[in-house]
């Protein structure tokens, strides 16, 4: 079967059913309306549960924690979360350090929110309210400025949108050039009568839209809309009695990437970049600009100036998997067992073509490797070394 084939077959649980736009987004404004006194508890004490060994709890936070960890924003980086609902996820994103603004398009939910919010911040008294804000409106006719966020987060949140291709429209719109966006939720697949059955009970019990998206569709979407550097994951969470110590993730994993939407994408940079076009024309110039060396303590300190002469953006995210830029000091040739390599060392910030950046390390050189002489390079991690594509390393004697 065909990928074609296969997205216009296998798109979302509710591809093709009835219900207009209008109808389920009135159906999300309704929502809280029909809890039952225990829902409302609930939402006003959610992550925490009332099972018997806390499962959901835990699910929860792990699911949530191993996202944020992995997108891994600063302290201080705007963050959009779409779907806030009673609002225990903004709590920790708060809590994190981020400026965060808030999609939610039922009114109850807002208020929910707000309250947690507010009593959140006055529980922890430096935590600065202001920097919080919950709208009232869908993603999707939403006009918050363009090129805002560092990341957009989906916690259990990117099935209930109902048109996903202008939501992720606006999710690139949204996004700073080199933001993130992360989605941690179930998938679908179809067949799974359980699954199934469930969605079928929530929609015909509170009206609201229940679409998980295949992981085909998502990719293909995330694809289309221009998106870089897709990525899935596999979760594994908790502690592992040693003799299980030679399993594999697949062995261990709570959720399989193929099983569920865990994925984090970027959008690119304006000037292209290393990481979604390896093929792009890169070149550095790289120079000394201080060289001090202790003999006697053997530490060998430089201030060395980076010149980006190519037409790719040196991205600096460490949490990337590839096609993010380190500094490589090394001794010898590559691939030769002479070579002997320093821990590298990440960029400041992003250096856009044109661009000079100022870096300073100190090293520790082993006795026997003082007398060699020892190489700056650049390395697009996990595609290429610089000085493979034309640039000159900087030769150090020490």
């Amino acid at each position: 079967m065909g990928r074609e084939e296969k997205i216009n077959r296998f798109e979302r649980y509710l591809t093709g059913k009835e219900g207009t736009y209008e109808t389920w987004i009135k159906a999300a404004k309704d929502y809280v309306g029909k809890f039952d006194e225990g829902q409302l508890a609930y939402m006003s004490l959610k992550p925490f549960g009332g099972d018997m060994f806390n499962e959901s709890y835990f699910t929860l936070m792990y699911n949530l924690l191993n996202l944020l960890k992995q997108i891994s924003l600063q302290r201080g980086s705007r963050v959009l979360e779409v779907g806030s609902g009673p609002g225990w996820v903004t709590e920790i994103l708060m809590g994190l350090g981020y400026k965060v603004d808030c999609l939610e398009p039922s009114e109850d939910f807002v208020d929910f929110a707000r309250t947690r919010i507010a009593s959140y911040a006055k529980h922890l008294k430096y935590i600065d309210f202001s920097k919080v804000k919950v709208y009232c409106e869908t993603l999707e006719q939403c006009s918050l400025p363009t090129d805002t966020y560092d990341g957009i987060i989906f916690f259990d949140a990117l099935h209930h949108i109902v048109d996903e291709k202008k939501g992720l429209d606006q999710c690139y719109r949204l996004l700073k050039p080199g933001g993130c966006i992360g989605i941690s939720e179930g998938a679908w697949l179809p067949g799974d009568q359980q699954l199934e059955d469930f969605l079928d009970q929530e929609i015909k019990r509170f009206g609201t839209y229940e679409s998980p998206f295949t992981i085909d569709y998502l990719d293909y979407l995330l694809d289309s809309k221009g998106f870089v550097a897709i990525e899935r994951y596999n979760q594994v969470n908790g502690l592992f009695p040693v003799w299980r110590e030679n399993q594999t993730v697949r062995q261990i994993a709570d959720s399989l990437a193929e099983l569920s939407n865990i994925v984090i994408a970027y959008k690119p940079y304006k000037n292209g970049s290393t990481l979604d076009n390896p093929f792009g024309f890169t070149s550095a110039e790289i120079k000394l600009i201080r060289k001090q060396f202790d003999h006697n303590k053997r530490l060998a300190n430089f201030a060395v100036e980076l010149i980006n002469q190519g037409d790719t953006v040196w991205i600096n995210n460490r949490t990337r998997q590839k096609g993010f830029v380190t500094l490589a000091f090394y001794q010898g040739k590559l691939g030769k067992s002479n070579f002997r390599e320093m821990p590298r060392t990440f960029l400041p910030e992003p250096v856009h073509p044109g661009q000079k950046a100022v870096i300073d390390v100190q090293y520790y050189i082993p006795k026997d490797r003082i007398n060699e002489p020892w190489y700056f390079d650049l390395v697009n991690e996990e595609y290429y070394w610089f000085s493979t594509r034309g640039t000159n390393p900087l030769k150090i004697e020490l």
